[in-house]
């Protein structure tokens, strides 16, 4: 055991024990002070002592007491050195929203030990108004209370065998750097799964319904699509689903939708704020923030109503781009030269989303294109002969598929064995 937590523990110990001596002795001095009544006296018969008030009725002993056994708690709280022993003795009684923030912090630490999981750092302030660019499936569980440096720290569970994210999310708000002792609040998911889910989950996947939902969208100032794929439920069985979000801004604000779909079945999930089960601050208060603190409005905008329009030209502003750490979550615009046409919002916070963004502009064949940072510095140029190139993307095709379903199927093959052998 550390030398530190032996001595800590030992102060701990002499001071409480201090506090315990205090307490006897003080009993003894209210024992002198505050005679019980002597057996036998009349019930009319007043015994005063010295300190009794003029009303007649006696300070309890207990007051006093009570106000030495505070003031010793205080000198412990100040005096002894503050350490994980230290906090973890104080931690053992609490109450069980407390105990639901440790049974967080607990689980996160454990299940992310195993290497299932990816994660995401991102400003507490940026996921608050933006969390559909950080989370599509999830809002901002935490409040923002504008204090600087909060940051939230995203824990997404990815399926073991063919490393594609689940819906099984964990989220940690933290000050400063993160370490576990930052950590001021914690939210769990509402959905878990087990391998066996993972292995016997249905794989029906299709693409490009933003494209088409696009087409109805009138004047917008930016116009911009991400997918991704991603392990939900449906019902009680998982399903690896396509999700696409359209999002962008116009007169009346800034707007999103998503379609969630596995094959051609569209998959009705809980709303984004009900996907955590719980979220607490480290006091075992509720950490949720109150309703539509993000700036997006989620509109109507997957009707399934619309075909393929020549409206837009979709451009994939990072697809031959290595390193975007720089870009993800801040304002990017797309140009053509010489053109007054553009389109202007911000990426994805998110890597593996960021690699899908998709922007909208009204066709040019004939221009080229420019693609800037926040700072305005070019990203990349595309010509009028790569446009075709760039507005196209293949997504999951046949072939990706075909993988994930013999991954599956090798993996449900291996757990058989398995407990055949077992069996």
């Amino acid at each position: 055991m550390d030398n530190t937590y032996t001595e800590t523990e030992k102060l701990l110990r002499d001071k409480m024990n201090e506090l315990s001596e205090n307490a006897e002795c003080l009993d003894k001095i209210t024992a002198r002070v505050f005679p019980t009544i002597p057996v036998g006296a009349e019930d009319d018969e007043y015994i005063i002592t010295d300190l009794e008030v003029v009303t007649g009725r006696s300070r309890g002993k207990g007051f006093f007491k009570w106000i030495a056994i505070a003031a010793a708690v205080v000198l412990c709280l100040v005096f002894i050195p503050k350490s994980v022993t230290v906090n973890r003795f104080f931690c053992n009684v609490g109450t069980p929203g407390e105990h639901s923030f440790r049974d967080i912090t607990s689980a996160v630490e454990r299940l992310t030990a195993d290497g299932d999981y990816r994660y995401i750092d991102v400003p507490l302030s940026v996921y608050s108004t933006d969390d559909i660019l950080v989370t599509p499936l999830f809002t901002c569980p935490f409040e923002n209370t504008g204090t600087e440096d909060l940051n939230v720290r995203i824990y997404i569970r990815q399926c073991p065998f063919d490393e594609i994210d689940t819906a099984e999310v964990y989220a940690v708000e933290y000050a400063g750097k993160y370490t576990p002792d930052s950590i001021i609040a914690a939210a769990e998911p509402v959905y878990t799964f087990t391998d066996e889910e993972l292995t016997a989950a249905d794989v029906q996947l299709r693409d490009d319904e933003a494209l088409k939902a696009a087409g109805g969208i009138g004047n917008a100032e930016g116009l911009a699509s991400y997918s991704g794929i991603c392990y939900v439920k449906d019902g009680d069985k998982a399903v690896l689903a396509n999700e696409e979000v359209l999002y962008g801004s116009d007169e009346n604000g800034s707007f999103y939708d998503i379609s969630i779909s596995s094959g051609d079945k569209k998959l009705e999930l809980p709303e984004r704020g009900e996907m955590w089960k719980r979220s607490v601050y480290s006091n075992g208060s509720s950490a949720y923030p109150k309703p539509d603190t993000s700036r997006y409005e989620r509109r109507e905008l997957f009707d399934g109503n619309n075909e393929v329009s020549e409206k837009y030209t979709g451009i994939y502003v990072f697809s031959n781009i290595s390193d975007i750490s720089g870009y993800l979550g801040k304002e990017t615009e797309a140009r053509y030269t010489g053109s007054s046409i553009s389109c202007k919002v911000n990426a994805p916070a998110d890597s593996v989303l960021a690699r899908r963004l998709r922007m909208f502009m009204q066709p040019d064949k004939n221009a080229n294109a420019i693609i800037l940072s926040s700072d305005g510095k070019v990203i990349q140029r595309i010509s009028s002969e790569q446009l075709s190139e760039f507005s196209s993307y293949k997504g999951i095709t046949d072939r990706e598929q075909s993988e994930i379903a013999e991954n599956i199927r090798r993996e449900t093959e291996k757990q058989n064995k398995e407990s055949r052998k077992s069996g």
